[in-house]
């Protein structure tokens, strides 16, 4: 009899605990590139040292993605698998800061955007010219955010990199971290 009562206590507590416990909902596209081994460049105008830091605070996280140099000579004839600008144009609406197109195809001219959940094989980053990235560390963090959607990370609800709008910071958080490794792995 005190056997059935420990059992039913445990049981109870058991689905008590998975009842209550908190839902992590992982914010990333199913699609994107068939590897996190990726290259980068920098379009015309752009700052490779901003797009450097950018890139740096992805790397090491998980051991399947990496994000390297290569020369970006234009949006589409570039080697680069992701090719970042800044200050390309004019933003759409003041709380426009930047945003990322996929393309499951590309050549020398021509590029076919792709779908969020199909293949991609390049992602062109753009950070628009907007006041209130007045620093640095708000164009590193609009960079980095941008970065994050070409690893098809998508927005955070909460304060990260991947959340929407300006950032007085560029390091990713335990979010950001989090929503790489359930896209890539450890």
């Amino acid at each position: 009899m005190k056997v059935s009562k420990y059992i039913l206590a445990g049981s109870l507590l058991s689905a008590a605990l998975l009842l209550t416990s908190p839902s992590v909902k992982a914010n990333y596209y199913t699609g994107g590139f068939a590897t996190g081994f990726l290259t980068y460049g920098v379009g015309s105008g752009g700052s490779s040292s901003i797009a450097s830091t950018a890139a740096q605070q992805w790397n090491g996280v998980s051991s399947k993605v990496s994000l390297s140099y290569s020369s970006a000579s234009n949006q589409y004839g570039s080697t680069a698998n992701i090719v970042t600008y800044f200050n390309s144009d004019p933003a759409p609406t003041t709380d426009d800061y930047g945003i990322t197109y996929a393309y499951s195809s590309y050549t020398g001219t021509s590029a076919t955007p792709a779908y969020y959940d199909g293949l991609w094989v390049k992602a062109i980053c753009f950070q628009y010219t907007n006041s209130a990235l007045n620093t640095t560390t708000r164009k590193t963090g609009t960079a980095t955010h941008e970065l994050g959607h070409a690893l098809s990370l998508d927005h955070a609800y909460e304060v990260a990199v991947m959340q929407q709008g300006v950032k007085d910071f560029y390091t990713l958080k335990s979010y950001d971290i989090n929503n790489l490794k359930w896209k890539w792995g450890n």
